[in-house]
């Protein structure tokens, strides 16, 4: 569902409340620690926020994105739980709408089609398969636009859906989009067919971060 005007007006006044960081120069490669004669510059904080976002849409977020999908009957695909919520077959259509919008067209010149309200209530509920390739297509699209950034871009604000976000705040933005909702989707296949999905499979996630300990440190002490 579309926006309220008020809740339109709060998020645009948060878009516009952030750290104004355009005075801030890139380090220089005599900033960076030392790595040793010969050792590879250090990237850059840009080049290491793109390359970071680029990882997790192209090969975490879509890739699990698609197994859970594939994992649901097509009878399901389109099925909401309830009045308010949406089916997984309209949040991946709004995903692949959001790519378009603030990436491919905000970021990348490319024109804008997104036709927002058609994403919650296609008049085509196309299969499964087919709106995966869709999804996956726009990622790629969005990918190719985000591998050409530089600081520029990333410093310039654009007009996106009534907001004014900088370079920035658009691939902040869309990164975190896309968790939210593919969160949302592996949850509904996981609550439809019961099933673990293994993303974590093998990975020892209980383990604790181990205390700093050396000279002049006590944070192995505190409780």
């Amino acid at each position: 569902p579309l926006a309220t005007t008020g809740q339109r007006l709060i998020s645009k006044t948060l878009w516009n409340f952030r750290l104004d960081y355009r005075g801030m120069a890139e380090p220089s490669p005599e900033s960076e620690p030392e790595h040793g004669a010969g050792a590879a510059p250090t990237p850059s904080l840009r080049t290491r926020f793109l390359v970071v976002a680029r990882e997790k849409l192209t090969r975490e977020f879509l890739p699990r994105l698609e197994q859970a999908v594939r994992l649901l009957p097509e009878t399901e695909l389109w099925k909401a739980p309830n009045e308010r919520s949406n089916s997984v077959g309209s949040l991946v259509l709004h995903l692949e709408g959001n790519l378009r919008q603030w990436i491919v067209s905000g970021l990348g010149g490319a024109a804008d089609v997104r036709v927002r309200p058609r994403e919650f209530d296609p008049p085509v509920r196309e299969p499964g398969e087919a709106i995966l390739g869709r999804l996956r297509a726009a990622v790629e699209d969005a990918d190719r636009v985000l591998a050409s950034l530089d600081d520029r871009a990333l410093r310039r604000r654009v007009s996106i859906q009534g907001f004014e976000p900088d370079g920035l705040e658009v691939v902040f933005h869309v990164v975190e989009h896309f968790s939210y909702h593919y969160g949302q989707i592996v949850y509904a296949v996981k609550a439809a067919r019961g099933v673990d999905l293994g993303f974590y499979a093998g990975l020892p996630l209980d383990l604790r971060n181990e205390a700093e300990t050396g000279a002049g440190s006590d944070r192995g002490s505190r409780a």
